[in-house]
Order: C-alpha cells, then sequence, then structure tokens
C-alpha cells in the first residue's frame, strides 16, 4: 500500500509541475489604449451586408468576405479578435488585416488607428472606404506594409506616405 502512495504523490507532483512548465498562461495580452481604439475605429465605420456574388480573392484562393470587427467586444482581449496580431511579449497590436471585412465608410480626420504606433502591417483592401486617404497615416513609422487596394478612395496620395522609412509593400 505504500508504493502506491508513493506512485500517487509522485504523478500528483508530475501533473502539478506539467502544468505549471506548459500550461498556457491565462493573462491578456492587449493593451487596454489599443483595444480601445480598435474599438473607437469599429465604431467609426458601418458593416455592410455582403451579398451573394461578392468574392475575395487572396493569395489566389477564393475568400468568402465576412465582417471581422464583429468579434470586437470589450471584454475579449484584442489580441485575439479577427484580423489582429500582435507582439507575443509587449501586447502591442502590430497586424491590422481587415481585408474583405465588409467595411464601408469615411476616414475621419481623428480616427483612432493613429494610436497603434507599433503597427507593422495594416491590409484595408477590398472593402468600401471612401474618401481621402489621410496624411496620419504618415505616422505610422513602423508600417512594413499597407493595403488600400479594391476601395474608393479620391483625391492624391498624401506626401506623408514618403515618412514611412519601412514600407516594403504598398
Amino acid at each position: 500500500m505504500s508504493s502506491i502512495h508513493i506512485t500517487l504523490s509522485f504523478l500528483s507532483l508530475f501533473i502539478f509541475i506539467f502544468q505549471k512548465l506548459f500550461a498556457a498562461p491565462t493573462i491578456h495580452l492587449c493593451r487596454p489604449e489599443q483595444r480601445d481604439a480598435l474599438l473607437k475605429f469599429k465604431n467609426e465605420l458601418k458593416i455592410r451586408k455582403p451579398s451573394f456574388d461578392d468574392v475575395c480573392y487572396i493569395n489566389g484562393s477564393h475568400v468568402s468576405p465576412y465582417p471581422k470587427t464583429v468579434s470586437w467586444t470589450s471584454n475579449s482581449d484584442c489580441c485575439y479578435w479577427d484580423g489582429i496580431k500582435c507582439d507575443a511579449k509587449s501586447g502591442e497590436v502590430i497586424e491590422l488585416d481587415l481585408s474583405c471585412s465588409c467595411l464601408r465608410g469615411r476616414f475621419h480626420s481623428k480616427t483612432s488607428l493613429f494610436r497603434l504606433e507599433s503597427i507593422r502591417s495594416l491590409d484595408l483592401s477590398r472593402n468600401q472606404f471612401t474618401g481621402q486617404i489621410l496624411s496620419w497615416i504618415g505616422n505610422l513609422s513602423h508600417l512594413t506594409s499597407l493595403n488600400l487596394f479594391d476601395n474608393q478612395f479620391v483625391g492624391q496620395i498624401p506626401t506623408s506616405i514618403g515618412n514611412l522609412s519601412h514600407l516594403t509593400s504598398l
């Protein structure tokens, strides 16, 4: 009976150590100010209902458009929202992919997107954004990839895009 007790104790200790070493932490990565900025941006836009013939091709694959921002809620970690990728250490939003997201609207001069200071990739392609591309986009100094394809922007491309010294894909 004593060997069974020792075996069970050892097994319990092993399970405890295994959980501590390999279990995913339950901490929230998302920075509250960035979550709030994303939620404010979501509220600045309208979601259009996708039509039957809406088609998006991404990397050669057919994708049905859907509103990614529907998953964005104030009581969840923004690093797990559709279209969001965060830095694993800092929790800062580094990628925002809202391509084919059934979004429409116009950017405001005080849009909250400019508060995503560490963002490296911004994909707003295949939506129905209108108006001008605003000069604030030049303040996203870490941006390496910017995709605004297949929207309804008008006017000139702002010269502030020239400030994006890390931009490798436009």
